[in-house]
C-alpha cells in the first residue's frame, strides 16, 4: 500500500476535520509558561527568594507567586525609608502656593500626552494576531477544495505565521508589556536593562537608586528561550537624605556605613511553549498523507518537433513492456510513416504522445499485420505513453480523444491492442470504457494481446 493514496473526497474531509481538531486542541491548551527565580544575594534583603510562573493562554493570565525566606525582606521593607523631595528646591508666591515653573508644566502636559498614547496592551496585540492566524489556516484548508492558483502557497503561508504567531510573536509581546512601564520612564534604556531592572522586585522608588548596573544574557532552550538577569546598586532609602547625594556623587569605600546600603538581585526568566503546541507540527503530514485535490493541467495537444524524439523515446521507456521496445532510429521511422505523430505538452514539455498508422504501411509489426489481414479501412495506435508521474491526469484521454477526431472525420474505426500476457488490466478497462470492442486475441511466441477496435462514437472521458 502507497504511503500517499490518491486524492479522495473523503481524505480531504478527513484532513480538513484533523486540522480542525488540532487548532482547537491549541487553542483551549496553554501558549506560553513563564517560571521566574529570583534571589536578593546581596544586602539587606539577603537571602530572600522569589519563585513565581505564569500561565498565558487565549484569555488570560494566571499568576502564582512565591516567596521564600522573607523575613530580611520584609525588615528591609518596614526599616528603608526613601524622601524623594529631599533636596527639591521650591518657590513660593505670596499665598504660599508652590510655583511650577511654566517648561515644566509643558513638560509634564506632554510626559501625560506620552503616557496615553504608549499605553498599548502588546500582548492582547499578540493574542488577536495569534487568534487570527488560526482562523486563516482553518479558512485556507476549505481552501484547497478548490483547485485555485496558489492555494497551497496560502495554506502553507497561513500555518508558518501560525508557528512565528507562538515562537514569536507571543512571546515579544510579552516581554514587551513586561519592561513597558521602564520604557516610559526612559526612552534610552534598552530592552535587556529595562527587564533587568523590572524583575529586580518592584519595591523601589525611580530614583532611590544609586550606581545601578545590570546584566543581561539569553539563550535558547527546549521548546522556548531563558533571560539570566541580575541587578544591583545602592539603595537611598537605606541611608540619611543628607548623605543621598554623597552615595549619588561616588561609590562608597573605606568601609563607609553607606556600603550597607548595597543591594543585589540575581534572576531567571524562562518563557516555555505550550506543551500542546508541537501537534502543530503534525498538519504538514496531514499534508502528505492526504493530498488535496489535484489541478487539472493545463495540457496542449500539437504535432511533435523534430527535437522531441528524444523524450519520445525515453517516455516509451518509462511505458514498458506495454508500449514495444524501440530505439531511437525505429522511433524516428515510425513517425515517418504514421498518418499523424502528435504530442502532449505541459508547459512547452512533452509529457505524452501517440502514433498512428493507416492500412498497408511498411511497418513489420505482427499485431498491425494483423488488423491489416482482417480490415480494409482504419486508423491504427501503433503506441501511447505517458509520462509516469502524469499518469491518471487523463493525458491519455486527451490523446485518445484526438484520435477519436480523425476517426469520426474520416468515418473510420480506431484499432488498438493491449498486453494480454503479460496482463495490463488497467489498460483493458480504459479500452473498453472509451467504446472499444474486443474483436480476438492474438498470440505470439513473445507475448500476447487483446485486439480492440471501435466505432465512431464519441469516447467517454476517465
Amino acid at each position: 500500500m502507497a504511503l500517499r493514496p490518491n486524492y479522495s473526497l473523503v481524505g480531504q474531509g478527513l484532513r480538513l476535520g484533523f486540522v480542525v481538531f488540532i487548532v482547537i486542541h491549541v487553542l483551549i491548551s496553554a501558549w506560553l509558561v513563564i517560571d521566574f527565580e529570583g534571589e536578593y544575594t546581596d544586602g539587606a534583603p539577603a537571602p530572600t527568594r522569589i519563585d513565581a510562573i505564569a500561565v498565558i493562554d487565549d484569555e488570560e493570565t494566571l499568576i502564582d507567586v512565591k516567596m521564600e525566606r522573607s523575613t530580611s525582606f520584609i525588615l528591609y521593607m518596614l526599616y528603608r525609608d526613601y524622601d524623594s523631595s529631599y533636596g527639591v528646591n521650591e518657590t513660593a508666591d505670596e499665598d504660599n502656593s508652590t510655583v511650577v515653573p511654566s517648561e515644566q508644566q509643558n513638560d509634564d502636559k506632554g510626559d501625560s500626552s506620552s503616557s496615553n498614547d504608549s499605553d498599548t496592551d502588546w500582548l492582547k496585540i499578540g493574542r488577536n494576531t495569534t487568534f487570527a492566524f488560526m482562523i486563516l489556516l482553518v479558512a485556507s484548508e476549505i481552501l484547497m477544495f478548490f483547485t485555485l492558483k496558489f492555494r497551497s502557497a496560502i495554506r502553507f503561508f497561513c500555518w508558518f505565521g501560525l508557528i512565528l504567531c507562538f515562537t514569536v510573536v507571543m512571546p515579544t509581546t510579552y516581554v514587551i508589556d513586561l519592561v513597558g512601564a521602564d520604557e516610559k520612564e526612559d526612552d534610552d534604556k534598552s530592552y535587556e536593562e529595562s527587564l533587568s531592572e523590572e524583575n529586580f522586585v518592584d519595591s523601589t522608588e525611580s530614583g532611590s537608586m544609586a550606581h545601578e548596573e545590570y546584566s543581561f544574557e539569553s539563550k535558547l532552550i527546549a521548546f522556548g528561550v531563558k533571560f539570566n538577569m541580575g541587578y544591583s546598586g545602592y539603595d537611598l532609602g537605606l541611608v540619611e537624605p543628607e548623605d543621598y547625594e554623597t552615595l549619588r556623587q561616588e561609590i562608597p569605600v573605606n568601609n563607609s556605613t553607606l556600603e550597607d546600603s548595597f543591594v543585589a538581585f540575581d534572576s531567571s526568566l524562562e518563557l516555555k511553549y505550550g506543551k500542546n503546541l508541537p501537534s502543530l507540527l503534525l498538519i504538514p503530514i496531514a499534508w502528505y498523507i492526504l493530498p488535496a485535490k489535484p489541478r487539472k493541467p493545463n495540457v496542449v495537444i500539437r504535432d511533435v518537433d523534430d527535437d522531441d524524439i528524444l523524450m519520445m523515446l525515453e517516455i516509451n521507456e518509462q511505458g514498458l513492456p506495454g508500449t514495444g521496445k524501440v530505439d531511437i532510429e525505429q522511433l524516428s521511422k515510425l513517425r515517418q510513416i504514421s498518418e499523424f505523430t502528435i504530442g502532449a505538452y505541459e508547459n512547452g514539455k512533452m509529457i505524452g504522445f501517440v502514433i498512428c498508422l493507416l492500412p498497408k504501411q511498411d511497418y513489420g509489426s505482427l499485431n498491425y499485420a494483423w488488423f491489416n489481414e482482417r480490415y480494409d479501412d482504419f486508423i491504427y495506435v501503433d503506441r501511447i505513453a505517458v509520462e509516469q508521474s502524469r499518469r491518471n491526469h487523463q493525458v491519455g484521454t486527451k490523446l485518445y480523444s484526438r484520435v477519436k477526431q480523425y476517426a469520426e472525420a474520416a468515418n473510420i474505426p480506431v484499432a488498438a491492442e493491449v498486453s494480454l500476457m503479460p496482463p495490463n488490466e488497467g489498460s483493458d478497462r480504459f479500452h473498453l470504457r472509451n467504446g472499444f470492442t474486443e474483436v480476438g486475441k492474438f498470440h505470439t511466441e513473445d507475448k500476447s494481446v487483446t485486439m480492440y477496435l471501435t466505432a465512431t462514437k464519441p469516447m467517454k472521458e476517465e
